[in-house]
């Protein structure tokens, strides 16, 4: 009898296993590569080329450092890097210099100088989807994510609200039960 219980417990814990697994591949397929930040000096682009910002002093050394950005050619290393300065001198005026919408209109949202959902509704698909996710988690508003008409892209919105603010309330609202059950384990750390 033990050990059906604990084969029980194995084959539940595998289908939650696979349940995450295809979470994160649906999540990434349909809400794309997101910015990650390695170090405070450091931005990673998506195409894995690292931009290293120095220490700023300076006005005439945040000039240069401008410079610096609106000399790269790339159109995606680019907007990390001026995406980046804005972060790191809390400067919202930078903001306007990045030519990548979703990251500008991040960028604005996270200094309230952009409705956070208004500007996503002139997306489509995917980038409207990650728009709203990300309006939802820079404001603080799970109700945002609500506005997503996708059902998988609304529980992933969901799931990524609950995951950067700790709210574990908001795992309630996802529709799919396997998915619902693996947000909450997640935020209970188990």
């Amino acid at each position: 009898m033990a050990s059906n219980e604990t084969a029980a417990v194995y084959i539940k814990y595998i289908i939650l296993l696979a349940a995450a697994i295809i979470v994160l591949f649906l999540f990434l397929k349909y809400m794309g590569p997101i910015v990650t930040t390695t170090a405070p000096t450091t931005t990673t682009v998506k195409t894995t080329t690292t931009i290293n910002l120095p220490a700023v002093r300076s006005e005439s050394e945040i000039l240069k450092l401008r410079g610096m950005c609106n000399n790269l050619t790339d159109p995606g290393q680019k907007a990390n890097c001026l995406y980046s300065i804005a972060d790191r001198l809390n400067d919202p005026s930078v903001c306007n210099e990045i030519t990548s919408t979703l990251l500008k209109d991040k960028c604005l949202m996270k200094y309230g100088l952009l409705d956070p959902t208004k500007n996503c509704l002139n997306l489509s698909g995917g980038e409207k989807n990650n728009c709203i996710t990300n309006a939802a988690v820079i404001s603080k508003k799970s109700g945002i994510c609500s506005s997503i008409e996708d059902n998988f892209a609304k529980d992933v919105c969901y799931w990524r609200y609950a995951s950067a603010t700790g709210d574990i309330s908001v795992c309630d609202k996802i529709g799919v039960e396997r998915i619902r059950s693996g947000c909450s384990q997640v935020m209970k750390g188990g």
